[in-house]
């Protein structure tokens, strides 16, 4: 296994190190409200995280290139809750696509979009696809929220509801960063609001989900389940790593 980090590369690094076809990982976090008891940066801190997870599990035959967070991401739906940073969907998929095309000319074919959070996924999927048909890149886009968890671990009734600041995040954050969850404000939040905007049918924004703009059990968010979610998700994400590296 070969993992490099873009960042600390210099320009004559790259022909040698494209020879080996490496696969390109570009995280994509947000900075935007988790209730009273997560911090801004929940979803950039967890992408990382579970990439780094992923990336110490991978056969020594693939070799990885790393590039570097994007910690902005499209939030438009926490605007209303002050502290909250967001670019416009439109200027998402734009700075996917543009760093796309930069991996592409640098002799890049494989690349992942990697989230931690689930409203960039629109644009990273339209920005994929125009890669894939403008640049000949094989792009795979996901955010971890779309790999389904196991019954057992967390079951689907608690699942539903838990749409952001819940059960989930809370539990990776006490597992990854325990000092980041304030533990006094932790609560259950039960959604008031329509079955179809828990079934991904609505639109929604943050207040919609309540006043304090979470839904989601975060009293379930234990560390004990957050180690579990965390080598579900990694096990997931070296998964695609693996199957992207045999894309030519």
């Amino acid at each position: 296994m070969a993992i490099f980090d873009w960042k600390m590369l210099a320009a004559p690094d790259i022909p040698a190190l494209m020879a080996q076809s490496p696969v390109a990982i570009l995280p994509f976090g947000a900075f935007e409200q988790h209730g009273p008891h997560l911090p801004f940066a929940t979803d950039c801190l967890l992408a990382e995280s579970l990439v780094d997870d992923a990336l110490a599990q991978l056969p020594e035959s693939i070799s990885v290139l790393r590039l570097p967070l994007m910690p902005i991401g499209d939030s438009i739906e926490h605007q209303t809750f002050a502290g909250t940073l967001s670019v416009e969907p439109d200027t998402l998929q734009a700075m996917a696509y543009e760093c796309g095309a930069g991996f592409a000319a640098a002799g890049g074919r494989q690349l992942i979009f990697f989230s931690g959070h689930g409203g960039n996924k629109a644009g990273l999927d339209i920005a994929a696809t125009r890669l894939r048909r403008d640049m000949g890149l094989y792009v795979a886009s996901i955010c971890y929220f779309d790999w389904a968890i196991p019954e057992h671990v967390l079951p689907s009734s608690v699942r539903r509801y838990d749409l952001h600041g819940g059960a989930i995040e809370t539990a990776l954050m006490r597992h990854f960063m325990p000092e980041r969850v304030r533990d006094e404000a932790v609560a259950d939040w039960q959604p008031d609001c329509a079955p179809a905007l828990l079934d991904g049918q609505l639109a929604w924004m943050a207040e919609d989900l309540g006043p304090a703009g979470v839904a989601g059990n975060a009293t379930l968010g234990t560390r004990a389940l957050g180690e579990q979610l965390a080598a579900h998700y990694a096990a997931a994400l070296n998964q695609l790593i693996t199957e992207v590296a045999d894309l030519r």
